[in-house]
């Protein structure tokens, strides 16, 4: 399947420094196009601001602009389009590329995403995922008095990422990912996000390998017993042939912020409920 390295020089630069590009034949223009498909992404899915009650991909995690030869000419654009799949505002190789679904400083808006996304068929088609771990925990959270009282029914639609996972029938690989959530912006750096190991840098985090070593020993006990959680677990059976492996998002720039800036501030109940 072709998928080169986002790194690879962009259509556009090929076409100004070589005039007689559109005089090649039909096939080998095709293959030059190929040669300037990006590699495996990681694109961040989240609500959109502008048009309430839809998603979108956010831009920094493609690098702010997309693949070069869906819009330099039509020969480009149909290439393309061979391999690449309009959706959430972006442009998709649904073999290789994985949408990621993060809670950003343990903010609520996006918890219910991904099972509303599976429940309405949009993510059949992918082969990956990559799902922030906070989600795998957000299970305990609701089977708690305290958040019952406090939302209701407002996390209705929230289901177990792996219960999603078995709901769709194209995914092979799930990424689960640890970071530190801040407030900090998303920086645009004309490189996509992708994935790789977990380290201090890319989480964010002192207690990345305490983390990783506790995310294992939960996906371990999942895959031996079936249970999720340890108080009131939740049983559950992994569909064969998906693969749960730990890792990070890398290529991801971040804007500064004050130390004091970083975090929202915690809400009244959150410190009743937390301590």
């Amino acid at each position: 399947m072709p998928g080169k390295t986002s790194k690879s020089k962009p259509a556009l630069e090929m076409t100004t420094s070589f005039p007689q590009f559109s005089n090649l034949p039909l096939e080998v223009r095709q293959k030059i196009w190929r040669e300037t498909l990006p590699g495996p992404r990681v694109l961040l899915i989240a609500l959109s601001k502008s048009k309430p009650g839809t998603c979108t991909t956010k831009p920094a995690s493609y690098g702010g602009r997309h693949p070069a030869l869906i819009s330099v000419d039509r020969a480009s654009r149909a290439e393309g389009l061979r391999f690449l799949t309009p959706k959430f505002n972006a442009y998709w190789n649904l073999e290789i590329d994985t949408p990621y679904f993060e809670i950003k400083d343990d903010a609520d808006d996006n918890v219910v995403i991904l099972a509303q996304l599976r429940t309405a068929g949009m993510l059949d088609e992918f082969k990956n995922i990559a799902i922030d771990w906070m989600l795998w925990n957000w299970h305990a959270a609701t089977q708690t008095m305290e958040f019952k009282y406090t939302f209701g029914s407002r996390f209705g639609a929230y289901k177990h990422p792996v219960l999603a996972l078995n709901d769709l029938p194209n995914i092979k690989k799930c990424s689960f990912i640890f970071t530190d959530h801040t407030l900090q912006p998303d920086l645009s750096t004309g490189e996509a996000w992708h994935l790789g190991p977990s380290t201090k840098a890319t989480t964010l985090s002192e207690n990345c390998e305490a983390v990783k070593t506790d995310m294992n020993r939960q996906i371990q006990r999942l895959k031996a017993k079936g249970l999720i959680g340890e108080w009131n677990p939740l049983n559950v059976t992994l569909r064969e042939g998906v693969d749960i492996e730990v890792k990070a998002i890398h290529g991801r720039a971040r804007g500064w912020l004050a130390p004091d800036k970083l975090r929202r501030e915690t809400a009244g109940w959150e410190r009743d409920w937390f301590g």
